[in-house]
């Protein structure tokens, strides 16, 4: 065997050793994980409540599979926002403090901007350290440093957890009354259109297919974003642009208010402080049937 071959052998004998190595002694290269914030099982968590200086608190609670704001108003709640939010229970902590020990002033934790509760358990959020932008946060008599993921979600408008739909899942319409359109449910199943406000004669040749299709862009809307209510100057107070949605089981209609309809459409509702905004498209998709191809 000649020389190259020994040192060929050689080498593959390296190799092996070294993918023994790596498979059975994972540990000489691996640092422990590191240890989580709380003990908290994001899943099992059912309230939660935020606090920021100078605004009402914001209430959360889980209801079968969904999340419900019940403050500063009761209304759906964005679910994946809220679930993003829990997932701080098992945030890394990558430094851990005696809060007995250090002064709760140089990290701002003296008094906390913003302080989360998961259930019981409470997460005091103050200031970041500069090196990597990690967040000094309290919990019981520990203060941690974990990524900072979920503050600015905290100490945004409450509207940031608000779900963006204009209708409940399920809700079923008994009647819409838009500005130049009315639609009325007649029997199980069947629409009719009916003198509107703006006494604009009612569309002929209209097909139920284009009826179902204005109706079902109502259940399916989503704005995308929703914002703290604005008392409109002068367009959401006029009757001309007021929007009534009844829903069956409802003893009253849900009011939406037209904001605006360019450069993007604004739904307002007055009783919830919010305003949905979409695409200046959204208008037609709404409001008019014609906007609906007929397949």
């Amino acid at each position: 065997m000649t020389t190259r071959n020994w040192l060929n052998l050689a080498l593959l004998g390296g190799v092996a050793l070294l993918v023994l190595v790596v498979i059975y002694l994972p540990g000489l290269n691996n640092a422990p994980p590191l240890p989580k914030l709380t003990t908290l099982v994001p899943a099992s968590i059912t309230h939660l409540r935020i606090e920021r200086d100078g605004a009402a608190p914001i209430m959360l609670e889980k209801q079968a599979q969904d999340w419900i704001m019940t403050a500063p108003v009761r209304m759906p709640a964005n679910t994946f926002r809220v679930e993003t939010v829990l997932q701080v229970a098992q945030a890394e902590s990558h430094a851990r403090l005696d809060a007995a020990t250090v002064r709760l002033a140089e990290f701002k934790l003296d008094k906390p901007r913003a302080r989360l509760w998961l259930g019981t358990t409470e997460l005091a959020f103050g200031a970041t350290e500069p090196l990597n932008g990690r967040r000094y946060v309290r919990v019981g008599d520990s203060v941690h440093l974990i990524s900072d993921t979920v503050y600015f979600d905290l100490i945004g408008e409450f509207t940031a957890f608000a779900d963006s739909a204009l209708l409940a899942p399920g809700s079923r319409l008994t009647q819409i009354d838009l500005p130049a359109l009315r639609l009325v449910r007649v029997g199980e199943g069947g629409w009719m259109q009916a003198p509107n406000r703006a006494q604009v004669p009612p569309e002929t040749g209209v097909s139920m297919d284009r009826v179902n299709a204005l109706l079902d862009a109502w259940r399916r809307a989503r704005a995308i974003q929703v914002r703290p209510y604005v008392t409109p100057a002068s367009a959401g107070a006029e009757p001309e642009n007021m929007i009534f949605v009844h829903l069956e089981g409802a003893e009253q209609p849900l009011r939406f208010d037209i904001v605006s309809r360019a450069p993007g459409l604004v739904l307002a509702r007055a009783d919830l402080g919010v305003q949905y905004h979409f695409p200046a498209a959204a208008s037609g998709q709404l409001f008019s049937l014609s906007a609906h191809a007929v397949p």
